[in-house]
C-alpha cells in the first residue's frame, strides 16, 4: 500500500443513527489515517469526529464554494448524502469538484436498484433515478470511481425508527413489508468494504459492488430474530402498504417537515421488499475478508433500543 498522505473526505459525517460515513472515520483513524469530514452543523456529532482526530469541515454541498473547501487537498473521497431531493444537485457538485483537484478515487454510495436500472427502465423512486444519473455522470467525469450498491441497510427506518416502539411496547414488528424476502445489510459492514476501497483503490476503479448481508430473510425470520436478541417472543405484524403511506408517511411529511421526495422514496422501497427479488451477494466477505453480519447478530448489538423505558 502505497502512503496515504492526503486527507480521505468523508462526506455525510455527521449522520445519525447506523451512519456509514461516521464509521469510516472511526476505521480510518484506527488506522492513523488523514481523514477529513464533511458535516452541516457543527454540533456535537462535528465534536465527536474531532476527538476521532479527523479534520471537520462545515459546508453544504448544494454550495460550491462550499464543495471547494471541502475537495481541495483532498487525494480520495467518499462520497454519501442522506435522502433528499438536492441529492443529484450535491452530487454533480462534488463530482465536479472532484474532477477539478484530479481526485485519486470517487467512492460513490449509491443503491442496489441502479443495478436494474437503464436508460429505458428507470424507477417510482425519485432518489433512486437521482442515483442511477449519479452513476452516469461519474462514468462520464472521468474521475475514477467505484460504485458501493447496498441493498436495504438493517439501520433503515422502517427496522428501527418505525418498528422501535412496536417492538417495546407491543411486541410486534409492524412493517408493510408482506412476504417479501431480502438480504439486509448492517452500516458497519459497507462501511468496511468502503475503507478497504478507499486505502487501496487500484483493484476497484471503474467497479460497482452490489453488497448484501449474508442471508436472504423474510419478516418472519426478522422477528424470530428480534426475538432471540431479546428473549422474549416478537410477532411479526404486516401493515397495509396503502394504510400505512396514507398516514404514517403522510404524517411525517405534514408534522415532521419530511420532503415528499423522502416518503416516495421509502414507499416504493416498501413496494420492491414485498416483491422480494434481491439475492444475496458475497461481495462483503470477498472485498474485506470476513462475512458481514446477519440480522441476529445486529440486533445483539441492539438490545437496549428496542426494550421498554431504554
Amino acid at each position: 500500500m502505497a502512503q496515504i498522505t492526503k486527507p480521505i473526505l468523508i462526506t455525510g459525517a455527521g449522520g445519525g443513527v447506523g451512519s456509514v460515513s461516521g464509521i469510516i472515520v472511526d476505521l480510518l483513524r484506527k488506522q492513523n489515517l488523514p481523514v477529513r469530514a464533511l458535516v452541516r452543523r457543527d454540533d456535537h456529532r462535528a465534536q465527536a469526529l474531532r476527538e476521532l482526530g479527523a479534520e471537520v469541515v462545515i459546508g453544504d454541498l448544494t454550495q460550491l464554494p462550499d464543495v471547494h473547501r471541502a475537495v481541495n487537498g483532498c487525494g480520495r473521497i467518499y462520497f454519501s448524502i442522506t435522502v433528499a431531493s438536492k441529492y443529484l444537485e450535491a452530487t454533480l457538485n462534488t463530482i465536479a469538484v472532484a474532477k477539478y483537484y484530479n481526485v485519486e478515487v470517487f467512492v460513490n454510495m449509491s443503491q442496489m436498484t441502479v443495478s436494474k436500472m437503464n436508460i429505458n427502465q428507470t424507477s417510482a423512486s425519485p432518489q433512486v433515478n437521482a442515483h442511477w444519473l449519479g452513476e452516469q455522470a461519474l462514468e462520464w467525469s472521468g474521475v475514477p470511481f467505484v460504485n458501493l450498491r447496498p441493498t436495504i441497510f438493517m439501520e433503515n427506518p422502517h427496522f428501527y425508527h418505525w418498528a422501535k416502539s412496536a417492538v417495546a411496547e407491543h411486541n410486534e414488528l409492524r412493517i408493510p413489508f408482506g412476504s417479501g424476502r431480502i438480504p439486509p445489510i448492517a452500516a458497519y459492514d459497507v462501511a468496511r468494504v468502503a475503507s478497504v476501497i478507499l486505502i487501496n483503490p487500484a483493484a476497484h476503479i471503474g467497479k460497482s459492488y452490489d453488497l448484501t448481508g449474508p442471508k436472504v430473510v423474510n419478516m418472519d425470520e426478522v422477528a424470530n430474530a428480534f426475538s432471540a436478541a431479546l428473549g422474549r417472543k416478537i410477532r411479526y405484524v404486516p401493515l397495509d402498504w396503502d394504510e400505512w403511506k396514507a398516514t404514517t408517511l403522510k404524517e411525517h411529511v405534514s408534522k415532521d417537515g419530511w420532503e415528499q421526495h423522502t416518503a416516495d422514496h421509502l414507499a416504493n422501497l416498501a413496494q420492491l421488499i414485498q416483491k422480494g427479488t434481491v439475492e444475496a451477494s458475497l461481495n462483503v466477505e470477498l472485498l474485506t475478508g470476513s462475512p458481514g453480519m446477519d440480522f441476529e447478530q445486529w440486533m445483539k448489538q441492539h438490545v437496549k433500543e428496542f426494550n421498554k423505558n431504554d
